[in-house]
């Protein structure tokens, strides 16, 4: 059985960029030990070669960006802490999602034919976190509920 939910209040995006930062060792421990220790929720984590990135409640946002530029005063390679604020957040649960060939496509689809842009998806084993503009959240929430058939080789 699929489950979709959705995420009621805004998050952010805090971004941490520097080259070569995926290869430092325990990077994503540093940085969300130092956003424990302000008791921020991370709802996301997503990195990339060159940046790290925590999905975090929009009340936190300034916060967050503090904790985690004390530790970058740390490293040489940090290059930009950003903030993007207005996301909203939907997640697809099912025991089988991680062996549905095509899900993230059929989501994406459903998305993009109904004029809906995502910022990005995070998977795991049993969901899918689909990240959008908040504004759109809703409207996007309906399409996925209406379309869920699509995904039912996940349930």
């Amino acid at each position: 059985m699929l489950e979709l939910r959705m995420h009621k209040r805004p998050l952010a995006y805090v971004s941490i960029e520097g080259k070569g930062i995926a290869n430092i060792s325990g990077i994503l421990s540093r940085f969300s030990q130092a956003l424990a220790k302000k008791s921020i929720n991370i709802h996301s984590v997503n990195n990339g070669d060159n940046d790290v990135g925590f999905f975090v409640s929009e009340d936190d946002a300034e916060s967050a960006r503090s904790a985690v530029a004390q530790e970058t005063l740390k490293l040489n390679c940090i290059s930009d802490i950003s903030i993007v604020r207005g996301i909203g957040m939907i997640t697809l649960r099912g025991e089988k999602i991680y062996n549905s060939p095509q899900v993230l496509e059929r989501l994406s689809k459903v998305l993009e034919d109904a004029g809906i842009s995502t910022f990005t998806f995070v998977s795991g084993v049993g969901s899918i976190k689909c990240f959008l503009d908040v504004k759109k959240r809703d409207a996007a929430f309906e399409v996925l509920e209406k379309n869920v058939l699509l995904f039912s080789d996940a349930a």
